[in-house]
């Protein structure tokens, strides 16, 4: 397809291809359900997703060092070599974990209200 730019033609593949990528975080349970035999109707739709969006590069894709340590604790070997492979395939932007994150993630419901109103409780 072609669109008329100025009065020059060009490609409207040529136009997206210039635009800036959105960025997609993916948590565990999404790199996960690649796997998930036991439920077939979100292994399909990951899987969908993944052959529509990652592996086309559609979107940066991003994870965190959480991730990566929640798939290093899974006890079944052969699951967690399957999650780290999807990772390192095609999960090559990672977030750090900093102090300020820790402190964010850890942070309460009480503790934001009583910033907000400057009061205790709810």
């Amino acid at each position: 397809m072609f669109v008329q730019i100025g009065t020059k033609k060009r490609r409207c593949d040529d136009k997206i291809k210039q635009m800036k990528k959105l960025k997609i975080y993916l948590d565990t349970s999404v790199i996960n359900f690649l796997f998930a035999d036991d439920a077939p109707d979100f292994k399909k739709i990951t899987e969908e997703f993944f052959e529509n969006y990652v592996v086309t590069e559609r979107y940066d894709i991003y994870i965190s060092e959480i991730v990566i340590q929640e798939i290093e604790r899974t006890k079944d070997d052969k699951k967690r070599n399957l999650l780290l492979g999807a990772v390192n395939e095609h999960c090559h932007r990672i977030f750090e974990l900093t102090d300020e994150a820790d402190k964010l993630a850890n942070f309460n419901k009480a503790q934001l209200i009583t910033m907000v109103n400057g009061k205790e409780g709810y």
